[in-house]
C-alpha cells in the first residue's frame, strides 16, 4: 500500500487496521509516488513495530520511500553512490529491532537495502544484507514479490 504523498506518514488508525488481518503473510508499504526512488519518508519504526508485530503470520516486510540517514544526507539514485556506512548500519539496527518483535520474519526490504533472514546452527537467526543489485533490479525484485500492478493507493479523506 502507498500513502499519498502529501501525508508522508501513515496514520496509526490504518495501522491498526492492517495489523488486524492475521493471515496477511507479505506486506509492503510506502508513502509517496511509487514512480521514481525518492527517499523521504522519515518513517516511525516503532510505531511501525508496535502494530506490524501483531500480525503473526507475516514473513516479507518491504518498506519504499524510507530514509536512515542524518539531515541533509542525499543519495544518488542512480549511481548508488551515497549509500553511506551510516544510512547502512541504521537501516540494520532497525531491521534487528524488527526481527526481535517479529521473529517469523524471513526477508526485509529496508533503507533500499534487502536482508534476509538466516538460522545458524543453534537456532540464532540474524540478518544477512543480500548483495546489492542496480537499483532498477530492486523495483522489479519487489514488483514480482508484491504484484504492484494492483497496488493499492490509500488517500486520506
Amino acid at each position: 500500500m502507498i500513502w499519498d504523498q502529501e501525508e508522508y506518514d501513515i496514520s496509526e488508525h490504518a495501522l491498526d487496521l492492517i495489523s488486524r488481518i492475521s493471515s496477511l503473510e507479505q506486506l509492503h508499504l510506502s508513502v509517496g509516488t511509487p514512480e521514481g526512488w525518492v527517499s523521504e519518508w522519515d518513517i516511525d519504526s516503532e510505531k511501525m513495530r508496535h502494530y506490524l508485530s501483531r500480525l503473526p503470520r507475516l514473513k516479507k516486510l518491504a518498506f519504499t520511500a524510507d530514509e536512515y540517514r542524518p539531515d541533509g544526507f542525499e543519495i544518488d539514485h542512480e549511481t548508488d553512490e551515497g549509500v553511506d556506512d551510516d544510512h547502512r548500519r541504521r537501516a540494520l539496527d532497525e531491521a534487528d529491532l524488527y526481527l526481535e518483535v517479529m521473529p517469523q520474519l524471513e526477508w526485509l526490504f529496508i533503507g533500499q537495502i534487502p536482508w534476509a533472514v538466516e538460522e545458524d546452527s543453534d537456532g540464532v537467526r540474524e540478518l544477512a544484507e543480500i548483495p546489492r543489485l542496480h537499483i532498477g533490479d530492486y523495483w522489479t525484485v519487489l514488483n514480482e514479490m508484491f504484484g504492484w500492478r494492483g497496488m493499492s493507493v490509500w488517500k486520506s479523506a
